[in-house]
């Protein structure tokens, strides 16, 4: 789920249904994810300030998960990127319109 570029939430499996219709998911911030690696056969996610969450999927689905984030947080960075050169050029046009009429 992207908000903004500095806000993609990103799913993974944190624990397990114990009844039916329980919620497993938990969501972590793109942004805030140092790596993600295997420890004893357990994969996890180690974020930014050392914290490590264990993860109850296989290393391979957190990665395909992650790798979503990241299109995802790439596609937002692209269309504000595209939008600030849209307003950089405006504001260019309108300095030359400007200087012509002094």
């Amino acid at each position: 789920m992207g908000f903004s570029w500095e806000l993609v939430l990103t799913p993974i499996k944190v624990r397990d249904v114990r009844v039916k219709g329980d919620g497993t998911l938990g969501y972590v911030n793109l942004t805030h994810i140092k790596r993600v690696k295997e420890i004893e056969n357990i994969a996890s996610v180690e974020l930014n300030n050392g914290v490590i969450i264990p993860v109850l999927w296989q290393l391979e689905t957190l990665r395909h998960h992650l790798k979503d984030a990241i299109l995802l947080h790439f596609n937002i960075v692209h269309v504000i990127d595209k939008t600030i050169w849209k307003r950089l050029y405006k504001n260019v046009e309108m300095l030359q319109l400007y200087k012509k009429s002094e």
